[in-house]
């Protein structure tokens, strides 16, 4: 009996050593293969900073992620078999190694190189004038056309002096639409509908337009959106004017704190809806609206139930310009895929919402967007990356649901988690700010100094960090050689030419409940 199990230990023992032997044999024989490459623009020079994002197209197969150096290069060492991919960047358009349902992807079976030439993103700027000089607070917003329909695209305020800039374009045909109140809504040039536009040519880096408006008689079409009786604020509404032609996306607005939003148009037929598909008007595709002639049409109103999601995004504590998105997982031939039903936009305070979530689950994305994208870092819900896998938790707001993010610097390791609530008003949150070094101050104690963030350069973009400060409101005043630059009040500052040569500051004043003020200056640095 004792020889009996002597034998069949032995023999599982065999057995287990053999298992065990060929597992280390295949460890050991599985190879690994340099993936190296240079990525540069169309005009050559490198680009640096840019996420090549290698993924396995085998469920077994391990994911890679690695940045560009200063010179464009980069270099992997992955284990062998087909992989897809893409090249991510702030700067540049995405570029994708070969993503169609059919892809057999990349065979790496040795060093392999993928060089990448990438297409910088365009950019629309100039000044808007009227017969008396720059109009200030003009909306310039681009279309494009896609699938038969002009489509609204990014779009900027004009400042001060008149003007305007509008970043992160694809290159390409677009047409142009400029309104002001008291002046006459155009495309351009000098056309009522974005049919009858003149084509717009945008290639990489800037492109001038200064147009010109003729002072006229604008009415406003709006409403008031609530959730559940409750002002909903930072929702996107969507205006098209109802032409010849069919229906055109016209106009964009978010609504106020109020839950109240409005637009400026000229007399025409329009209809409305929230960026979930609300319908505000009456009408669809083929027609229908509330006509605008004589007077103002408000009353656009709308009580949503169900299916919301709103918060507020900043950056490192505080508010920046952001889109957020609601992703799902979308089945492919490889397993599965983020796709993007739906999404929003921050207003000037950071605040956001979405509707028309009725279909869980969602993956909550939050992104930087324009002179934002390359100073902080996008993240997912909950202080993920982005991206429908684990850590990224998904949620359900069919009930509503309140998400705050709180973007971290670029270059820096993720901020604090997000919070998330049940639906009611959303309120902000105040998240801990970088470590920086304190430094005395006057009287009462401001605490630790604020940072500057960004490219000291002409075109580059400048943010102001502040240290919260408990029951403390702040104000800001960007300074050019310590003089007050006029209307540079926000926390990002574009450089202008004016500034080459000269140093630039800001200059933050805190003012408590007790109305003791505080000022702090940061330091300065020097324009190239």
């Amino acid at each position: 009996m004792i020889a009996a199990v002597l034998t069949l230990t032995v023999a599982v023992l065999g057995l287990m050593v053999s298992s065990l032997d060929r597992a280390a044999v295949a460890q050991v024989e599985e190879p690994t293969y340099p993936v190296t490459g240079t990525v540069a623009g169309t005009d050559g020079q490198p680009v640096p900073g840019v996420t090549f994002y290698f993924t396995g197209m085998e469920p077994e197969q391990p994911d890679y992620e690695v940045t560009t150096d200063a010179q464009g290069r980069y270099a992997l060492e992955v284990a062998g078999g087909r992989y897809n991919g893409y090249f991510l960047s702030n700067t540049h358009l995405t570029y994708f190694l070969d993503l169609g349902p059919d892809s057999a992807g990349v065979l790496v079976d040795g060093p392999t190189v993928i060089d990448a030439t990438l297409v910088r993103y365009a950019a629309l700027t100039g000044t808007v004038r009227g017969p008396d000089g720059p109009v200030a607070g003009a909306r310039v917003t681009t279309y494009r056309l896609s699938n038969g329909y002009w489509s609204l695209g990014e779009s900027g305020v004009s400042g001060a002096d008149g003007s305007y800039r509008v970043n992160r374009i694809d290159p390409g045909t677009y047409r142009v639409r400029i309104e002001a109140t008291g002046f006459v809504t155009e495309f351009h040039s000098d056309a009522a509908e974005v049919s009858e536009a003149d084509d717009v040519v945008l290639a990489e880096g800037d492109n001038l337009l200064d147009p010109v408006l003729s002072p006229g008689i604008t009415f406003r079409i709006g409403g008031r959106i609530t959730f559940r009786g409750d002002p909903l604020r930072g929702l996107t509404i969507l205006v098209s004017r109802v032409t010849s032609t069919g229906v055109e996306e016209v106009a964009g607005a978010l609504t106020a704190p109020d839950g109240t939003w409005s637009v400026p148009v000229s007399p025409g037929q329009y209809q409305a809806k929230t960026v979930g598909g609300t319908a505000l008007t009456p009408g669809d595709y083929s027609g229908g609206g509330v006509t605008v002639s004589t007077s103002d049409v408000l009353g656009l109103d709308a009580d949503l139930q169900g299916g919301v999601l709103q918060g507020r995004v900043t950056g490192a504590g505080e508010p920046i310009p952001s889109d957020v998105g609601a992703f799902v997982k979308v089945p492919n031939r490889t397993g599965f895929i983020c796709g993007f039903p739906t999404g929003g936009r921050t207003d000037a305070s950071g605040f956001y919402a979405v509707d028309g979530l009725l279909s869980p689950p969602y993956y909550i994305f939050a992104f930087p967007r324009r002179e934002a994208a390359d100073l902080f870092v996008g993240e997912a819900y909950l202080d993920a990356p982005l991206g429908c896998d684990p850590p990224t938790l998904p949620v359900d707001p069919r009930d509503g649901l309140v998400i705050d993010f709180d973007l971290a610097p670029a270059g820096t390791s993720p901020s604090p988690s997000p919070t998330v609530t049940p639906s009611e008003s959303p309120s902000p949150t105040v998240s801990p700010s970088p470590t920086v070094t304190p430094t005395e101050s006057p009287s009462p104690n401001p605490g630790p100094q604020p940072v500057l963030l960004g490219a000291p350069k002409v075109g580059g973009v400048l943010a102001v960090l502040a240290w919260p400060r408990s029951g403390a409101t702040v104000t800001r005043q960007w300074l050019r050689d310590g003089t007050p630059i006029p209307g540079a009040t926000g926390v990002l500052y574009q450089v202008k030419g004016a500034d080459r040569g000269t140093l630039l500051s800001a200059r933050l004043t805190y003012t408590r409940t007790d109305g003791s003020v505080s000022v702090v200056t940061t330091k300065e640095l020097r324009i190239r």
